[in-house]
């Protein structure tokens, strides 16, 4: 895997706050090839101009006028150190602008990159390097804060935007993916462990497959178990694969199984 060349541009500069968000060299002239590379050099100039400021201090989620956007990402949870529930609260409030203010949402992807970045190092196996994974949530971001649905999903907000961005632009009909187009995968009857937010099932399924594959499960049960995450009905994937229904369903069972028991030892 090739080492991040802009790893260094992607923390914003420090300032005063509860929080420290570390320094990025001023000198490194990041690869223009990338969009991370062209959001930083967007971010660096956005940051600190007047007219942007006055109108994101407008917004209150300061107790002070704003002297750069930096300090919206402190308020909204990014720094070392556990984030608590006033994170949470500016974090939906500025997605709640961001659905019709270009500003607030350039803020929260701004907010999100280090998370993106954190992501696009677990899928880059299916790409040349992780920048090119990190191109591909990049360019699914705007859309996922943009129509966010805050009002139904107002908890775990940095969480579920970084699980949305990875739905879309790894396991929604992209290249090199096991699954193109998730349908109802409830005959897995996995759960959350208590305590913890609801956590994707797609992400949880494609990462199970994953791991199977390299443990040595053979193609035709990775072909089965898509094809019953393509389809709606066991009749459906019978049809596809050309078994009988219950064919299928004795296979299901053997490799929920499987499943299961690399979930345990997860």
């Amino acid at each position: 895997m090739r080492v991040d060349p802009q790893a260094a541009a992607m923390t914003p500069l420090p300032h005063p706050g509860s929080r420290h968000v570390p320094n990025h060299n001023p000198n490194h002239v990041p690869n223009p090839r990338f969009l991370l590379s062209r959001l930083q050099r967007e971010w660096n100039v956005l940051r600190t101009r007047r007219s942007v400021l006055r109108r994101a201090s407008a917004w209150e989620l300061t107790p002070a006028p704003l002297s750069s956007l930096d300090e919206l990402l402190v308020v909204t949870g990014l720094g070392p150190g556990p984030t608590d529930a006033s994170c949470d609260e500016a974090m939906r409030r500025l997605v709640a602008l961001a659905r019709h203010d270009d500003l607030a949402a350039r803020v929260v992807l701004q907010r999100m990159l280090p998370g993106l970045s954190a992501s696009a190092k677990r899928f880059s196996s299916t790409f040349e390097s992780q920048l090119e994974a990190l191109d591909e949530l990049l360019s699914e971001a705007w859309t996922v804060i943009r129509s966010f649905p805050i009002e139904r999903r107002d908890r775990y907000v940095i969480k579920n935007l970084l699980r949305d961005c990875e739905y879309r632009a790894f396991l929604k009909a992209r290249r090199r993916m096991l699954v193109h187009e998730l349908t109802d995968p409830a005959h897995f009857d996995w759960a959350p462990a208590a305590g913890e937010p609801p956590a994707e099932a797609f992400t949880i399924i494609v990462e199970l497959l994953r791991r199977a594959k390299a443990a040595g499960m053979s193609a035709d049960d990775i072909t089965l178990v898509t094809t019953l995450l393509n389809t709606s009905t066991v009749k459906q994937a019978a049809d596809a694969l050309q078994v009988t229904d219950r064919t299928v369903r004795n296979r299901r069972r053997a490799v929920i199984r499987q499943l299961r028991a690399m979930a345990d030892v997860a």
